[in-house]
């Protein structure tokens, strides 16, 4: 039965946009590569869940990648049976050819649209386009001063992590889960699971289930040491041979991971949030029993504070990221006008019919 995840490949976090479409695929074995260009309403998001379909009716798994500003609407698709991958690439993720031809082609869906009727509307196409661009810069206003807040509370428990328990746990969890039994060091893949998006923190569940039969949640609100012991197992994953994915945070994407995911043990470790609560953990770890005793208690008024105060700050972030939506589907209504809708419905089929017969009779 095939099998459908979701993932993010960019986030809106306290930096601005951070892209991870650079990872998508390697420029030197990969050859099924295919980079969307067009304006906004021409399409892209539902070619590609076109081609999400066609999989599934082949029977095939597929890993649908979402947009951060508008997550019912998606950003790629990967078939990994076809090794094809195929992704929007504008801004804010552009993505260029390495290698054209070679490795890469390019989808224009330019040429379906009527250059005419959309220089017709230049002035509101720059109106709504640059309205857009504010509201997400107000947005990331908001998540820098969040993530403020929460590297403050991370700052102000880091000196009381008991370390040597830490690693002593982290070290026999591995030694009990990940037996070292592979000659090559374990790729890492990295993607972002949560989002925070118009519609609130989006949150894929299906696709921990899809890649974990025994789920651990960590309970730890406040302290770095969840994060720490993350970065820790997926070091040991890496150096014993398994393949992981590390799930980052969008409020410190560059910081310690929100989760990790380690298909081959069926194995998934994350913090307990609102959204992965529900998951069928396993079991839940108690985090501050790797803090020196009362930390949390001593500190609690603060941490409560900051903690209550990023979440008002990340509200207030989402409903700049549901304003700047808004805006972009009135641009986006300036290019569905001018699209040959027919013309381009008939060039997708022709894609469809290429991708998945060529692809489908080289495996056979």
């Amino acid at each position: 039965m095939a099998t459908e995840t979701h993932s993010f490949l960019g986030a809106n976090t306290p930096n601005g946009f951070v892209s991870l479409f650079g990872e998508l695929y390697d420029p030197y074995r990969d050859h099924n590569v295919h980079i969307i260009k067009g304006g906004p309403g021409c399409g892209k998001s539902t070619l590609m869940k076109r081609i999400a379909e066609r999989a599934r009716a082949h029977g095939l798994d597929a890993e649908c990648v979402h947009c951060s500003s508008d997550p019912d609407s998606l950003d790629a698709v990967l078939v990994p049976a076809l090794r094809l991958f195929v992704c929007d690439g504008t801004a804010p993720h552009v993505v260029e050819p390495r290698f054209p031809g070679a490795c890469e082609n390019i989808i224009n869906l330019g040429a379906f649209w009527d250059a005419q009727a959309l220089r017709a509307q230049a002035d509101r196409i720059r109106q709504h386009t640059l309205e857009t661009a504010l509201c997400h810069r107000r947005s990331t206003r908001y998540l820098a001063a969040a993530g403020a807040l929460r590297q403050a509370s991370l700052q102000l428990l880091q000196p009381l992590v008991l370390e040597e328990k830490l690693n002593g746990y982290a070290l026999r969890w591995c030694m009990r889960l990940l037996p070292n039994k592979k000659s090559r060091p374990g790729k890492a893949t990295r993607r972002f699971l949560s989002g925070i998006t118009p519609q609130g923190v989006v949150f894929y569940p299906e696709t921990v289930r899809a890649a974990a039969t025994e789920i651990t949640l960590l309970d730890d609100p406040f302290s770095p040491a969840a994060g720490m012991l993350l970065q820790r197992m997926a070091a040991r994953a890496s150096a014993h041979g398994y393949d992981h994915t590390v799930l980052l945070d969008p409020l410190d994407p560059h910081g310690d991971p929100l989760g990790l995911l380690i298909p081959q043990q069926r194995l998934a470790l994350l913090r307990k949030t609102a959204q992965t609560a529900a998951l069928p953990a396993a079991r839940t770890l108690h985090a501050n029993r790797f803090l020196q005793p009362d930390a949390v208690r001593r500190h609690r008024q603060r941490l409560q504070f900051q903690q209550k105060t990023a979440q008002s700050l990340i509200d207030e972030s989402v409903r700049q990221l549901r304003q700047a939506k808004e805006t972009h589907d009135l641009l986006e209504r300036c290019y569905t006008k001018a699209i040959d809708f027919d013309a381009l419905n008939r060039a997708t089929d022709r894609l469809l019919d290429r991708l998945f017969g060529e692809e489908l009779s080289k495996g056979g």
